[in-house]
């Protein structure tokens, strides 16, 4: 057998092992695989994945394999290309990344960038959070924990 390792485009390094499908007993044959060592193999550049995954919304690259993440309505990334929006960390296996306007973001940068604030203490909601409705329809949010000004009741003089 022979075994090759080296660069690869997907997968960073990849190891090849190649079984021979048969034996040949010429002894000047094999003395000069001895000396020489296997041929030179030549990396093909037309080989195509049996399968048409898609670009990269990532990098606007074709994929070609390896892991993948698809996200409804936005599209497929290589793993590595799954990122914040905002600062750039990975958002592979983050239950808590939040989707806005087309855009990943990790938890962090949503609750800064887009998060509401607390109509009470004017902080951003990170969490929960208790929606209060105005008479025009607008909603203020307000944290579950953050209590709202209680308005004095006005006294009625008793006749």
């Amino acid at each position: 057998a022979a075994v090759r390792a080296g660069a690869h485009a997907t997968f960073g390094t990849v190891v090849c092992i190649e079984f021979c499908v048969g034996f040949d007993d010429d002894e000047d044959a094999i003395a000069a695989r001895q000396t020489n060592g296997p041929p030179p193999r030549v990396a093909r550049t037309d080989v195509a994945t049996q399968w048409d995954i898609g670009t990269c919304r990532g990098c606007a690259k074709i994929i070609r394999g390896g892991a993948v993440v698809e996200v409804p309505k936005l599209g497929k990334y290589h793993e590595a290309c799954f990122l914040c929006s905002g600062c750039g960390t990975s958002l592979a296996g983050d239950a808590r990344k939040k989707e806005e306007n087309g855009y990943l973001f990790c938890q962090p940068c949503w609750v800064a960038l887009y998060a509401p604030s607390c109509f009470v203490c004017g902080n951003k909601i990170d969490g929960d959070r208790v929606g209060t409705k105005a008479s025009d329809g607008s909603v203020s949010y307000r944290h579950p924990t953050c209590k709202p000004a209680k308005t004095p009741k006005k006294k009625t003089k008793k006749k």
